[in-house]
């Protein structure tokens, strides 16, 4: 899935497909006006739906979940309660993963110093108020991924309420207890940013990220 637009204020949402990823389809523009994921992955409810962790930042930025039938092109939209939200408060950039109750979770991003969590317990029908976890985050992004065969997940963040100085990772078990695997050097004092986490064939983590928002740097990390 991909973006269309000059910015996030009036991005359109698009899909190409391929069987054999070599040979891809040309953009299709994804039904009922959904914006699609804003950065992280989609996440499977079962053989025909799909969640897309969304958000809008025209005015204050929002999370909106999106559920999209890829058989039928049926959608829907499934809000995040932000009732108790300020104008000035700003979430984006979801990301959704599920726990082996088939509770699903969510963290965002935001302007008030740390991750933000909401939940869902009923297969991704309506979703919790946002609350602020124990996570320091700058409004950075932020990366997510669930590793096949662990007890819970890995994050990367800038685990700071200031700066993007610092660059870890963290892996997260299913009772929430966290612990640092990995400190990224940062001899030069550079920004970094806008990380992204894959798991490779020998079941080493790869870190990607931005420095200074100019040049890609990776990092594997041995587990």
């Amino acid at each position: 899935m991909l973006k269309k637009g000059h910015s996030p204020y009036d991005w359109q949402g698009y899909v190409v497909i391929s069987r054999d990823f070599t040979r891809w389809s040309k953009p299709c523009r994804l039904p009922g006006n959904l914006i699609g994921p804003t950065k992280h992955a989609p996440l499977w409810l079962n053989s025909d739906w799909l969640l897309l962790p969304s958000s809008t930042e025209k005015g204050p930025s929002r999370i909106t979940i999106e559920k999209l039938n890829v058989n039928t092109g049926e959608t829907q939209l499934v809000n995040v309660n932000h009732t108790a939200a300020k104008i000035t408060e700003h979430f984006l950039q979801p990301a959704l993963i599920k726990y082996p109750n088939n509770e699903i979770h969510g963290y965002c991003r935001s302007n008030l110093a740390n991750l933000y969590h909401f939940k869902s317990t009923d297969n991704g029908n309506s979703f919790s108020s946002l609350y602020r976890t124990d996570i320091p985050n700058p409004n950075s992004a932020f990366a997510l991924l669930r590793a096949i065969n662990t007890e819970g997940y890995y994050m990367a963040i800038n685990p700071s309420h200031q700066n993007r100085k610092k660059l870890w990772v963290i892996f997260i078990n299913w009772a929430g207890e966290k612990r640092i695997i990995h400190e990224e050097p940062n001899t030069d004092n550079d920004d970094l940013a806008y990380p992204a986490l894959a798991m490779l064939n020998d079941g080493s983590l790869l870190l990607c990220y931005s420095v200074n928002q100019q040049t890609l740097r990776f990092s594997t990390i041995h587990l």
